[in-house]
């Protein structure tokens, strides 16, 4: 198994002060009440065709079998990871969301990742992105078949030891490539 691990661009964050940091998007408002803040939709797109371009490559190196390739993100990197896997024109292997959402008003979801196994992870602690907005975010993808939704219940904004329990027995489930 090979793993790339893509970093966001530098870029200005309006909720940040202005501040230059790496960010796939800008956030010019966090959101309350269940209620999702406010980012850049253009970044989201843009960058999304960084990612998905970087998908290609990789394809490209496993003879063109996508279901070979997942994507996954933390927090801003959650939000791409939906975005370009349930949008990428090929059925992927899986997708892993670990405290983030869904940006559900700017994806535009393909016929080839109806199916995608999903694994999204949060803190029940997590006082940057509220549970609750995150739970909310993800109601569209609750339907499906090929989803599981954990929650770490000693977790903030970060990554606990039962959500990487989880991830790899989730990659145990969806990545054996042995038969192939």
């Amino acid at each position: 198994m090979k793993v790339v691990l893509l970093t966001a661009p530098s870029g200005s964050v309006t909720i940040n002060g202005g501040m230059i940091m790496n960010s796939w998007y800008d956030i010019y408002s966090l959101g309350t009440g269940g209620k999702s803040g406010s980012y850049s939709r253009d970044d989201i797109v843009d960058n999304g065709k960084k990612i998905a371009e970087a998908i290609k490559k990789e394809e490209a190196l496993l003879n063109n079998n996508s279901r070979r390739v997942f994507i996954g993100g933390f927090s801003q990197g959650c939000v791409m990871a939906l975005h370009v896997g349930l949008s990428y024109s090929k059925p992927l292997g899986g997708i892993v969301g670990l405290s983030g959402y869904l940006a559900a008003d700017v994806l535009t979801e393909s016929e080839e990742n109806k199916e995608v196994p999903i694994l999204l992870s949060h803190g029940a602690l997590d006082d940057l992105i509220p549970i609750s907005l995150s739970r909310k975010s993800y109601d569209p993808l609750m339907q499906r078949k090929n989803i599981q939704y954990e929650v770490d219940p000693e977790t903030g904004h970060g990554v606990g030891l039962k959500t990487l329990t989880c991830v790899n027995k989730w990659f145990q489930k969806y990545a054996n490539f042995s038969s192939e």
